[in-house]
């Protein structure tokens, strides 16, 4: 029998079983932010999303659509593995005591794939457009190359990999 997924809400459960002791309710930026992570995460180190999630580039980055109909919804830890649990643990580590402001503002920067499903919008304008796991392959350590372009419409990104980090590091060129 194959194992299937566990919910974005088991991984949602997780994360704040660890961090809200520490820090208080996380706020809904902040859920959406690390979610993401740890979804953006398993692709990078697995190549395949770690649980199944509509995933839309909203002006304050990623944003998870089932977690944003159902914010509140309980989900089952017992269904993440070891696998998981780690992606949690190194997310939580690594970004659970910053803002879910300022991990709007690191969405925005630390994550290219995010800014190339946004072209052509308005910085305030929601529209539907999807975050793809392919992109996040394309644009995470699984990519074959260690610099990357991406045109956006007057501006170009140029990506540069980081090893020691596991992280792209980008920059923008072009009209602001």
């Amino acid at each position: 029998m194959e194992h299937q997924k566990p919910s974005v809400f088991a991984f949602n459960t997780f994360l704040r079983s660890l961090l809200e002791p520490k820090f208080g309710p996380l706020g809904e930026v902040q859920k959406h932010k690390l979610n993401y992570s740890a979804w953006r995460l398993g692709i990078a180190t697995t190549g395949e999303p770690p649980f199944e999630a509509d995933i839309l580039a909203y002006p304050l980055g990623p944003f998870i659509a089932e977690l944003g109909k159902q914010p509140n919804r309980d989900g089952d830890t017992s269904t993440l593995s070891a696998a998981d649990r780690n992606l949690c643990l190194v997310v939580a580590s690594r970004l659970g005591g910053i803002s879910g402001k300022r991990l709007a503002l690191r969405s925005h920067t630390k994550y290219p794939e995010w800014y190339a499903a946004r072209k052509g919008l308005a910085p305030t304008q929601s529209g539907n457009r999807r975050i793809t796991v392919e992109t996040v392959r394309n644009a995470t350590f699984l990519a074959p190359k260690n610099e990357r372009v991406i045109e956006a419409d007057d501006k170009k990104v140029i990506m540069k990999w980081n090893a020691q980090f596991h992280v792209w590091n980008f920059t923008v060129e072009g009209a602001r």
